[in-house]
């Protein structure tokens, strides 16, 4: 699949493409898991080695989970003070783009 106009695109390169997003994205959830193996981990290297593009992607998901990852260590509070923030957001846009 293409990149399109929304894809990441970091200033030293090309959009990084949906499809590699996808597997870095699946690669992620794998390596979180708590039954993650020394195999998966060898295959993980063997697919980020394969194309610059698998790199990119790669910071891209991490530097997502990143962003999430109070939400993951805060609890309930940050749960909220998360959701809270992206209504805000959300009600800011409606209000520029006329909804």
């Amino acid at each position: 699949m293409a990149a399109g106009r929304n894809a990441p695109q970091p200033a030293d390169g090309p959009a990084v493409d949906h499809a590699s997003l996808e597997q870095a994205a699946l690669w992620y959830a794998t390596l979180r898991a708590e039954t993650v193996g020394d195999a998966e981990r060898r295959a993980w290297q063997a697919w980020l080695a394969q194309s610059p593009l698998h790199a990119r992607a790669w910071a891209h998901i991490e530097a997502v989970g990143r962003r999430f990852e109070p939400l993951r260590t805060g609890g309930a509070d940050a749960a909220l003070a998360g959701a809270s923030a992206a209504r805000r957001i959300a009600v800011g846009r409606r209000r520029v783009i006329g909804g």
